[in-house]
């Protein structure tokens, strides 16, 4: 098969992801909710988009510092049920945890390894790059589905598998992709709000040209060269 061929057909099982649907979404302009870095109180902002120390890259912690319980906890189910459709844990594909880098039952192999799992944010970054208290308490939980791109090397980015099969001009790359998802907040004043929060949602696998662009049309000229069968002569 030549590599145009190749090029071809990966860019076709690339094109074609599973990442999450990114919903009903609107975009409505909310407050943020500001903590103290180092104390248990909630203080009130917003100007400013600082992340919490518990967040070190990511988008969303499960544990944070200052995390307002007395304020949840003073809130009846009475009050909760306006947001009774948010609330509740997505379905896994497969078995939790799970590292993508096999070829699964179906006989499908992902392009890129990563790590699926349920997660129950309590701070998160919003749409507007500011971060804000979600509510997930004992009686009233939000399981979000995620899926992380993995590292399986010491290199400063992730390649895709099969790379080397790519044509020379072109290098692979593994990147995150994200979503808005939807989720109850609070807002600086305590009040409980929905907002659009920025989740991972899978792993994709993106090709990089790394020549000019003549140096690539010649690649592609030289490999249709090879695949086209001459007219015979007379």
């Amino acid at each position: 098969m030549s590599c145009f061929r190749i090029l071809a057909l990966l860019i076709a099982v690339i094109s074609f992801s599973d990442c999450l649907p990114s919903g009903n979404i609107t975009h409505t302009p909310r407050s943020e909710l500001r903590f103290s870095q180092n104390a248990s109180t909630v203080v009130g902002s917003t100007t400013k988009k600082l992340a919490p120390f518990c967040a070190d890259g990511s988008r969303f912690c499960e544990t944070v510092d200052g995390y307002p319980k007395n304020i949840l906890e003073n809130i009846s189910d009475n009050d909760m049920d306006q947001f009774k459709e948010l609330q509740g844990r997505d379905d896994l594909k497969s078995p939790p945890i799970m590292q993508r880098t096999d070829i699964n039952a179906t006989n499908e192999l992902s392009l890129c390894p990563s790590v699926e799992e349920v997660v129950f944010p309590r701070v998160a970054k919003n749409k507007d790059d500011k971060w804000l208290f979600v509510v997930n308490t004992g009686s009233f939980v939000q399981g979000i589905r995620v899926e992380k791109c993995m590292k399986t090397s010491n290199e400063p980015e992730q390649k895709c598998y099969f790379s080397d099969l790519f044509p020379k001009g072109y290098k692979t790359v593994c990147k995150q992709k994200y979503i808005y998802r939807r989720m109850v907040a609070l807002d600086e004043d305590g009040k409980r709000i929905t907002d659009e929060f920025v989740i991972p949602s899978c792993c994709s696998c993106a090709i990089i040209p790394v020549r000019d662009a003549t140096y690539r049309q010649g690649m592609l000229k030289k490999a249709l060269s090879t695949t086209t069968t001459p007219v015979p002569k007379r």
